[in-house]
């Protein structure tokens, strides 16, 4: 079995410009993979037009058998905030890759805990 899974401390759901994100990927996988499992702060968004995706920070970890678990910690941007409109959503994640086998957590990241509504 192919696994990543990605998940947040205190299964938090919100986070403040400038504050700690701190969590953990699990994994389950065939075989070590050579380059390790890359780990990356996104923000992303989709809706009418074209989307854009911004790779805020990334960190890479040695993997030294199949099955395991590591933690990571990012530190949140001033911005650009979570938000939801008409016609275009904003969106926050951490997601985790080996090679094809991938996982990821969203979450929203505003001042006030929220998303903002447009």
């Amino acid at each position: 079995m192919k696994q990543l899974e990605v998940s947040l401390d205190q299964e938090k759901v919100a986070y403040l410009p400038g504050e700690t994100l701190q969590g953990q990927v699990a994994w389950s996988l065939d075989k070590i993979p050579t380059k390790g499992i890359d780990v990356r702060l996104v923000w992303y968004t989709k809706g009418m037009g074209t989307s854009d995706v911004g790779v805020v920070s990334e960190t890479v970890i040695a993997v030294h058998r199949e099955q395991g678990k590591e933690r990571f910690s990012f530190s949140m941007p001033p911005g650009p905030y979570s938000f939801s409109g008409n016609l275009i959503t904003l969106q926050w994640l951490v997601e985790a890759f080996a090679g094809k086998v991938s996982g990821y957590v969203e979450f929203v990241m505003s001042p006030t805990g929220q998303e903002v509504q447009l």
